[in-house]
């Protein structure tokens, strides 16, 4: 009964004829990951069913997205998830919400894991694991760990990435019939800002760029409506000198030459080992589900 049950759940609030914008009520409250020594503090929530028996848990991890697990799609999606009878314990990793690729969230995606292995209140039985786009890289890390991936039932991956490069260039100019998206260039320019021609305030264009996809992401008609994205931009970077601004333009994809100046950033980038994915896969222990999805 308990299996129908959260079945049925699931079906309602993510089957075809769900209402997008419909969520469970469910508990929802922090905790905090201990610091080490180079690492400072940083919050994992914890979703939990407000009745029944909670039989099992699951680690959430998000991707890249400066809202992480306060992203309405990523609460919705752990809400529901717990609502079917799992304790839900989603990390707000640093350099994700900071749209960054750093080595460090290896580390910290590491430490929220065995902090969730270690509360006291999380239920009996090896926990599952789900990750989202960049998430995918350290969950598979550590389903390839001896140790780590031990503890886990299984890992499903979302999105994830095959060769970082090649997902940089794809979100430049797109692919195989898809279009690219211009909203998400901005990442791509904040995570090689330090291999282009410097600029007088490299420190305002990236906040600058954090501050348009804000104004942007979420907002599907602007995909196609440059008028209105460069009124964005214009708004955020009114405090750029002429030359910054026109790196903020070019990595908003609303000036020209943005394209070049990633390809030769890219091809003077070190190979960067870490970011590499391809090494875990073989070496996962448990079950292993890659899900993509256009």
């Amino acid at each position: 009964m308990d299996r129908l049950r959260r079945w049925s759940t699931l079906c309602r609030y993510l089957g075809p004829w769900a209402n997008a914008e419909a969520a469970p009520n469910v508990i929802r409250r922090p905790m905090y990951i201990r610091a080490s020594d180079t690492q400072p503090c940083f919050q994992m929530r914890i979703y939990e069913p407000t009745r029944g028996r909670i039989f099992g848990s699951v680690f959430l991890v998000p991707g890249l997205h400066f809202e992480g697990p306060d992203h309405p799609r990523m609460d919705r999606f752990a809400a529901i998830l717990a609502s079917t009878g799992v304790m839900v314990f989603t990390p707000f990793v640093p350099d994700l919400l900071a749209m960054s690729f750093n080595e460090r969230m290896l580390l910290d995606v590491e430490r929220a894991f065995k902090s969730m292995l270690e509360h006291p209140e999380r239920p009996r039985g090896k926990p599952g694991v789900i990750s989202i786009s960049f998430g995918s890289l350290p969950c598979l890390r550590l389903a390839a760990h001896p140790q780590h991936g031990s503890d886990m039932l299984g890992l499903m991956t979302f999105g994830g990435f095959f060769d970082w490069r090649a997902t940089l260039r794809f979100c430049m100019l797109g692919g195989d019939g898809v279009s690219h998206d211009p909203l998400n260039r901005p990442v791509v320019f904040t995570n090689l800002m330090s291999a282009f021609p410097q600029v007088p305030a490299p420190n305002a264009v990236v906040d600058a760029w954090h501050a348009y996809m804000r104004q942007t992401w979420g907002k599907v008609e602007l995909m196609k409506d440059e008028t209105a994205r460069l009124e964005a931009a214009k708004y955020v970077s009114k405090l750029l000198d002429p030359e910054s601004n026109k790196l903020f333009l070019q990595g908003c994809d609303l000036a020209p030459g943005g394209p070049e100046l990633v390809y030769d950033a890219l091809h003077g980038q070190d190979a960067k080992p870490w970011l590499n994915p391809i090494p875990h896969p073989e070496r996962v222990v448990p079950p292993l589900w890659a899900v993509h999805s256009v």
